[in-house]
């Protein structure tokens, strides 16, 4: 394999290493869809996510990357949800004065995927189609992106190894150690946020729902409640949100990725859809 495609220039300082990251979650979260448009759009963020942390390190000057080509950053993704998407592992060769500095740039990295997470949901949160019509606790909403923000849902691995030989040597030694590490984890972080007795995501029984419940018996005093819950429950359907089902920040985000897709692409038809861009 060649590295001397876009090698930057370094000091007689400077040390090269090979860089390996991989990010999830991925079989859990994708086998966790119960629609076609849930695996889309877990696919989706998924890439989106890998991008972000490809955009943080190519940032920095220090680095060539080499999955994916760097002009697959913007080109495939002039607009979020749109285009191919990319794979969830990053090969790159960085130029550093040492290991602290790889290191650096990579919690650098692992941020930037951090805050996009965090943002989608804060932009989810903002949108009165998708907290208000439908009914959504807009504190747990809220609460969910701060966790984000602060590492929950997002699987960060890295593996780095100087090149002090064959380049493709080190290529594939970063591999086998990004590729055991993830064999020896062992950890299974529980959510940050979560309330008791609070109804479970039906995508991901590991997270709480952020729905409001609408259920008229639990609300006798009110007399409205009924006609409210069967509107509620009518606007859930239109964005796709089955009357058993229960979601969490990011399987709404998955809903309203779905829904705005079909929307752009003329799913909606003229129909309801198009009256919540």
């Amino acid at each position: 394999m060649s590295l001397d495609r876009e090698i930057h220039p370094v000091s007689d300082t400077d040390r090269h290493f090979i860089v390996a990251l991989a990010l999830g979650p991925v079989g859990a979260f994708i086998a966790g869809g119960r629609r076609s448009r849930d695996l889309w759009y877990g696919s989706r963020l998924l890439s989106e996510m890998t991008r972000q942390a490809a955009v943080a390190l190519d940032g920095t000057g220090r680095t060539t990357l080499i999955i994916p080509l760097k002009e697959s950053l913007h080109d495939f993704w002039r607009e979020k949800y749109r285009g191919p998407v990319i794979t969830n592992k990053i090969l790159a060769q960085v130029h550093a004065k040492d290991e602290a500095q790889v290191r650096a740039d990579l919690e650098a990295a692992r941020a930037a995927v951090f805050s996009f997470l965090a943002s989608e949901v804060d932009a989810l949160a903002k949108d009165p189609n998708w907290t208000k019509e439908i009914q959504v606790d807009k504190n747990a909403l809220l609460a969910q992106g701060q966790a984000i923000a602060q590492g929950d849902f997002v699987e960060f691995y890295a593996a780095w190894t100087p090149i002090e030989g064959e380049e493709t040597a080190a290529v594939e030694q970063a591999r086998n150690v990004l590729l055991a590490g993830r064999k020896a984890a062992r950890i299974f972080p529980a959510p940050t946020w979560t309330k008791e007795g609070r109804p479970k995501c039906s995508l991901d029984p590991g997270r709480d729902s952020v729905m409001v419940e609408m259920d008229p018996a639990a609300h006798p005093e009110r007399q409205d409640w009924a006609l409210e819950s069967a509107e509620t429950l009518l606007d859930r359907m239109e964005r796709g949100i089955r009357k058993d089902e229960r979601l969490d920040a990011i399987g709404l985000l998955r809903r309203r990725a779905a829904i705005k897709e079909m929307e752009v692409a003329g799913g909606g038809g003229g129909g309801p859809l198009n009256r919540y861009e």
